[in-house]
C-alpha cells in the first residue's frame, strides 16, 4: 500500500474507526489502478464528520472545510505538491441511513461499493457490495443503482457518458433508456457542474465519440448553448488530438509544446483542454459573429474571462495562421502583427491550424512563437518618448505609433533607440495625423535624449 494511503488509513483507524471508503477510490483500486496514483478519497461515517475531519486534516497537514452543510460533507485539501496532477483531497460525509441505504442512493453500481477503514483499501475480501458492482466492473458495464438515480441528480446522465469513455465501459440497456429519458433534466443542473463534467469528457482519448454520444442521448443541447453540429465538431476534435500527439513527439518542438499545453489558464483546466474545446468550435468559424457565439458558449459553460479570451484569440489566430501558411514565406512585419494579435494563444492557434492542413510554415512559426513567449524584447522607445518627441497628448495614437516602431524593427530597419527616435521625427507626424492625433501647431523641438 502506498505511503500516503497507509498514513491516511492509520489515522482513520484512530479518528474514525467506523468509517468506510466508498465510491471512486474503491472502484479504481478494483480496476487495478496503483494506490499511489489515487488523488480523491471518499469516505462515509456515522454522524457528523466535522470533528474527525478537523483532526484528520491537522494530522495530514491539510485544511478542512464544509463542502455541503446540508449534506454534512467535509473536504480536506492537502498541501499542494510540485506535481499538480497528484494533489489529493479527502471527502468525509455522514452516512445516509444505513451503509446499504447510502450505497443504494449512489449513481452507478461500480461506485456503490464500500471497504471499512479497518481493512486495506484494495482488499477485495472486505468489500460491501449490495448491488453487484464487482460483477459490473468485471463485465465493464455501467448501470444505474436505481431508476431514481438520474432523477435524483440529472448530472448523472452526463457523468454516465463520461464514465463510458473514461473507463471504456458500455451502458447497460435499461440504464441507456433511463439516461435518455432523463436528458431534459440536465438543463436544471448548475452550469459549473455541467462544465466540470463536460471537460472531464473532453479530457478522454475518445472524446470525439463522447460528443457523438451526447447527441445520441439528447444531452448535447443541454450541455452547450447554441450547440454546433456534433459531427463536424467531432471530426475537428479528432484532427486536433492527432495533431497534438504528433507535435508532442517532435524531438525539437515537443518539449516546449508539452509545457505550453499543460500550463493552466484557470485551475484545473490547462491550455490543452481549452484548445480541445476550441477545436469543437472550429468548424463554426467563418465570421466575427462566430467568435461572438464562441464567447457566448464559453459564458454559458461558466468559463472564466481569461479562458474565454484565450479561446477567442486561438480561434481568430488559427484562421489567420492558415492564411499566412498559404502565402508562406511572409515578411517579419506580418509575423509580428500575427503574434501581437494572437498573444499567448499563438502556439495553440498554429497547432489548431496545423490540424486542418499540413504546411511548411508550421515548424518555423512554432519556433518563433515560443521564442517570443520566452524572450520578450524590451521596446526601443516608450509612450513617454513618443509624446515628448512629437508633442502629443495621451491617446490611442500612442499605441499605434509604438506598434509602427516595432513593425519597422521586425523588418530589420530599426535596431537601436536612436534609430527609432530619428525615424519618429521623420514619419511620426504623418502617422500621428493619420491616427487622428491632435498635433501641436508648431513642430516640436528636437528630442535631447
Amino acid at each position: 500500500m502506498a505511503s500516503f494511503l497507509r498514513e491516511l488509513t492509520t489515522w482513520l483507524r484512530r479518528l474514525a474507526p467506523d468509517a468506510h471508503f466508498v465510491g471512486g477510490c474503491v472502484r479504481d483500486c478494483l480496476l487495478g489502478i496503483a494506490p499511489e496514483s489515487l488523488r480523491d478519497f471518499d469516505l462515509v461515517l456515522p454522524g457528523d464528520p466535522w470533528p474527525a475531519a478537523r483532526r484528520l486534516a491537522r494530522a495530514l497537514g491539510g485544511s478542512a472545510f464544509r463542502l455541503h452543510e446540508e449534506e454534512r460533507i467535509v473536504r480536506i485539501v492537502l498541501a499542494a505538491t510540485d506535481d499538480r496532477s497528484l494533489r489529493r483531497q479527502v471527502d468525509l460525509a455522514a452516512t445516509r441511513g444505513t451503509l446499504a441505504d447510502d450505497l443504494r442512493a449512489r449513481d452507478f453500481t461500480i461506485n456503490a461499493m464500500a471497504i471499512p477503514v479497518a481493512a486495506d483499501l484494495c482488499s477485495e475480501r472486505a468489500i460491501v457490495d449490495p448491488l453487484g458492482g464487482r460483477r459490473d466492473l468485471a463485465e465493464r458495464r455501467l448501470r444505474f443503482c436505481s431508476p431514481e438515480a438520474p432523477l435524483a441528480d440529472p448530472l448523472r446522465t452526463l457523468r454516465g457518458i463520461r464514465f463510458c469513455h473514461q473507463l471504456r465501459f458500455a451502458l447497460e440497456p435499461e440504464t441507456a433508456r433511463q439516461l435518455r429519458a432523463a436528458a431534459p433534466r440536465l438543463g436544471t443542473v448548475a452550469r459549473e457542474r455541467i462544465r466540470d463534467e463536460f471537460f472531464l469528457l473532453l479530457e478522454t482519448s475518445t472524446a470525439p465519440d463522447g460528443l457523438r454520444d451526447l447527441e445520441r442521448y439528447d444531452l448535447w443541447p443541454h450541455v452547450v448553448a447554441e450547440p454546433p453540429a456534433v459531427e463536424p465538431s467531432a471530426r475537428a476534435l479528432s484532427a486536433w488530438l492527432a495533431t497534438s500527439q504528433r507535435w508532442r513527439s517532435d524531438p525539437t518542438l515537443g518539449p516546449p509544446i508539452v509545457r505550453y499545453l499543460e500550463e493552466s489558464i484557470s485551475e484545473p483546466r490547462g491550455r490543452e483542454l481549452l484548445l480541445r474545446w476550441a477545436a469543437c468550435l472550429w468548424p463554426t468559424l467563418g465570421s466575427p459573429a462566430d467568435l461572438a457565439a464562441a464567447d457566448r458558449r464559453g459564458r454559458h459553460l461558466r468559463l472564466s474571462g481569461r479562458e474565454i479570451t484565450f479561446v477567442r484569440h486561438a480561434l481568430a489566430a488559427a484562421t489567420e495562421a492558415l492564411e499566412l501558411a498559404q502565402r508562406w514565406p511572409v515578411s517579419p512585419r506580418e509575423r509580428l502583427r500575427f503574434f501581437r494579435r494572437a498573444r499567448d494563444a499563438g502556439p495553440g492557434a498554429i497547432l489548431l491550424a496545423a490540424s486542418v492542413a499540413d504546411a511548411p510554415a508550421w515548424p518555423p512559426l512554432l519556433q518563433e512563437a515560443f521564442h517570443r513567449l520566452e524572450q520578450s524584447l524590451a521596446p526601443l522607445v516608450t509612450g513617454r518618448d513618443v509624446m515628448r518627441l512629437l508633442g502629443l497628448k495621451p491617446g490611442p495614437w500612442i499605441g499605434r505609433l509604438l506598434d509602427a516602431v516595432e513593425e519597422e524593427r521586425a523588418d530589420g530597419r530599426l535596431t537601436t533607440r536612436e534609430e527609432a527616435l530619428d525615424w519618429l521625427r521623420r514619419v511620426g507626424p504623418a502617422l500621428a495625423r493619420a491616427a487622428g492625433a491632435p498635433l501641436p501647431p508648431d513642430p516640436p523641438p528636437g528630442d535631447s535624449a
